[in-house]
């Protein structure tokens, strides 16, 4: 199913005239036809998948109903077979739910709705708690008034992302991890968190692999089992779509691999290879030559993607819209699309040597890829700051504000990975389906439980590589080395460097980056030329809290640019 929209309005006319209100924002992102549900509370539209006519759906004579949205897997089964089981089950094992999802089950007139236990799949909620969607600019557009979140949109300009349940707009906010919400309940909220911590359980190697390697297979498998073997992978030349590759063809799947790039990129020369060599289906796309970008045609193709990307995305605006088609070519058929994203959870991702520190420092080491002087007011930078550590605290129940090797390497998926694959899995999931292997609990559990001295610079991902396909392992890397053997000493420098370098330090890598770098020739589309026919208020929105001429980031530059234009058009 490709979309949600719920109102939980005390007022009937209310409820109907809200989801007039969201239908047409549905409909510019191409979903249409809803099958709308009415209990005595609530008001659901379901919407199907991108040029699908059924959503995913059971509705009983007894008035019981149950609907999954997003990518849902139950005991190797997908679609109806899948919610069918789910809830004939009379206690379904969360384990053997697998995907980016959102269900909502009611039964006997009462109504909850759940979310994937790693909470990829993202809804979105109005401060009263009254209004849930997927579609972020369909909810908006529902709220009598909208403001500025400024810690929050600061977060989006420098990462790409709002991290945890934060959006932009105060009045909006996401489902939180383990959140459940009980529409019988007018507290409706409920939050159990899954497992987050595990304690690294040290064993020779091979056992190690073995473990991981249970975990990956099982999921692998049971992705075949509910597509029929139709996988399609979203290919590089670094480790974690290799492993995937890898582990496809381990369990009897002959995937379709593509990849995006110029022609000459290493990602795409790397994998066009090993795709000849090892006899894969291979598709080369060169996003750049999908739709050239004009004057003239830039201001509908920028209204477009907003569309498309529901108001922001960590890349895909204020640029050529061919984004848009690659997105609707990919989610296109029966089969599962997969991304290697969240793979770093098998190497150490913030390349630390696993002491534990302060969640002040943590941010601050972490964080910091900014030039403060972009700020309107210095005191920003401590609300910045601040925003997150709160939202590190909260996620794991911190009694005091200090983090142990085990809640480190526990952000990476926990906190990181939900918003910065959330993002991208919701969207490709509207026009089909879309996994994140690597997201899943099993896996990520089995990863954390690895050493962090065997994740560092990439050996035991390599291993895991060698352990599923000598042969595929064999292939030389974008990294410049292939993965049949440990990484070289010339690859390592350079993660030693952050290794040895003391954690208080990290931030000012980042000072004397924006301190030599000058601001360069952005982006024909970020330029005065293109800007003055998309961006109309003077001042910006954003102008009380950045000073865009003098951030020297190109992309940072372009998300400032993109919260102007979608504030634009929330008059906000």
């Amino acid at each position: 199913m490709g979309g949600l929209f719920i109102t939980a309005d005390p007022s009937l006319a209310h409820r109907k005239a809200l989801a007039g209100i969201a239908r047409p924002h549905f409909a510019r992102a191409g979903l249409t036809d809803p099958v709308t549900v009415e209990t005595d509370h609530l008001l659901i539209d379901v919407y199907p998948k991108y040029r699908r006519t059924t959503p995913t759906i059971l509705q009983f004579d007894n008035g019981d109903f149950a609907l999954a949205v997003g990518t849902f897997l139950f005991q190797g089964k997908t679609g109806i077979e899948a919610l069918r089981a789910y809830f004939t089950h009379p206690d379904p094992p969360r384990d053997r739910c697998r995907g980016a999802y959102l269900l909502l089950i009611s039964r006997q007139g009462r109504t909850t709705l759940h979310a994937d236990p790693h909470g990829t799949y993202e809804l979105y909620i109005d401060d009263r708690r009254t209004l849930f969607s997927t579609a972020f600019l369909a909810l908006a557009a529902c709220l009598p008034r909208r403001s500025i979140r400024a810690a929050e949109c600061l977060e989006y300009v420098i990462g790409g992302v709002t991290l945890g349940t934060g959006t932009p707009v105060t009045e909006i906010d996401r489902l939180d991890l383990g959140e459940t919400i009980d529409f019988a309940d007018t507290n409706r909220r409920h939050i159990a968190r899954p497992r987050l911590i595990e304690a690294e359980r040290p064993a020779p190697i091979g056992e190690l692999i073995e473990r991981s390697l249970a975990s990956l297979r099982a999921t692998m498998r049971d992705y075949a089992s509910a597509f029929d073997n139709r996988i399609r992978i979203s290919f590089s030349g670094g480790y974690d779509s290799r492993l995937l590759l890898a582990l496809a063809r381990d369990c009897g799947v002959e995937p379709h691999l593509f990849v995006y790039g110029a022609e000459d990129a290493p990602d795409v020369r790397h994998a066009a290879a090993l795709a000849r060599a090892e006899g894969v289906s291979f598709e080369h796309i060169d996003k750049t030559r999908i739709r050239p970008v004009t004057l003239e045609t830039f201001p509908e193709m920028l209204r477009a993607s907003a569309e498309m990307n529901d108001g922001f995305s960590q890349y895909w605006m204020f640029c050529s819209d061919s984004e848009n088609y690659a997105r609707i070519d990919r989610c296109a058929g029966d089969g599962v699309i997969m991304n290697g994203g969240g793979g770093e959870v098998f190497r150490n991702f913030f390349k630390f040597r696993g002491q534990s520190m302060s969640v002040k420092s943590f941010v601050r080491a972490f964080f910091s890829g900014y030039d403060p002087a972009i700020l309107v007011d210095p005191r920003l930078q401590a609300e910045y700051e601040a925003n997150l550590s709160r939202k590190i605290i909260t996620l794991f129940d911190l009694d005091r504000p200090h983090l142990t090797r085990a809640h480190v390497q526990s952000l990476y998926p926990h906190l990181r990975c939900r918003s910065w694959f959330g993002r991208d899995t919701s969207l490709d999931n509207r026009f089909g389906h879309r996994a994140t292997p690597y997201l899943e609990p099993a896996i990520v559990s089995a990863a954390l439980q690895v050493p962090l001295a065997l994740k560092h610079f990439g050996v035991f991902q390599g291993r895991l590589i060698n352990a599923l396909s000598p042969t595929i392992a064999a292939h030389m890397s974008s990294h410049g080395y292939a993965f049949d053997r440990d990484p070289p000493w010339r690859r390592r420098l350079g993660d030693l460097r952050l290794l040895v370098q003391p954690i208080i330090a990290r931030p000012y890598n980042f000072k004397i980056k924006y301190f030599l770098e000058k601001r360069g020739q952005f982006p024909l589309e970020i330029s005065e030329q293109y800007l003055t026919t998309t961006i109309k208020s003077d001042p910006s929105a954003t102008d009380s809290f950045v000073q865009p001429e003098k951030i020297k980031d190109a992309s940072q530059f372009q998300r400032l640019c993109v919260l102007n234009y979608i504030f634009e058009l929330m008059e906000l």
